[in-house]
C-alpha cells in the first residue's frame, strides 16, 4: 500500500526519482516500482501513443515540449506529480 506524502515529501520524492534517472537508473523500472497511476505503473510508465486532448492541458504541454528522449523536470497536475519521457513521436493521418 501506498504512504500517504505530504506535498513537500511528494516534490521531494519525484525529484529523488529523476535524480536517480539522470545517474543512470531505468525509467521504466522505477516508475514500476514508484508510479501511482494503475493503468501504466506495470508499464513501466508507458501511456502508449497519445493523440491531442488525451492529457489535461499541463501534462500536454510537457510533453509537446520535449524532444524524443528528453526528459521533463517534475511538474504538478490535479492528478500529482509527475516526470515525463517522450520516445518517440509521428504524425499519423487519422483521416480517410
Amino acid at each position: 500500500p501506498s504512504t500517504i506524502l505530504t506535498e513537500e515529501e511528494a516534490e521531494q520524492k519525484i525529484r529523488d526519482l529523476l535524480a536517480k534517472i539522470k545517474a543512470g537508473a531505468d525509467f521504466a523500472e522505477l516508475a514500476k516500482q514508484h508510479s501511482e497511476d494503475p493503468g501504466s505503473a506495470n508499464l513501466g510508465g508507458d501511456l502508449g501513443w497519445a493523440n491531442p486532448g488525451m492529457f489535461v492541458p499541463v501534462f500536454e504541454q510537457t510533453m509537446n515540449e520535449l524532444q524524443p528522449g528528453q526528459i521533463s523536470e517534475p511538474f504538478r497536475s490535479e492528478f500529482g506529480w509527475h516526470v515525463l519521457q517522450v520516445l518517440e513521436r509521428r504524425d499519423d493521418d487519422q483521416t480517410e
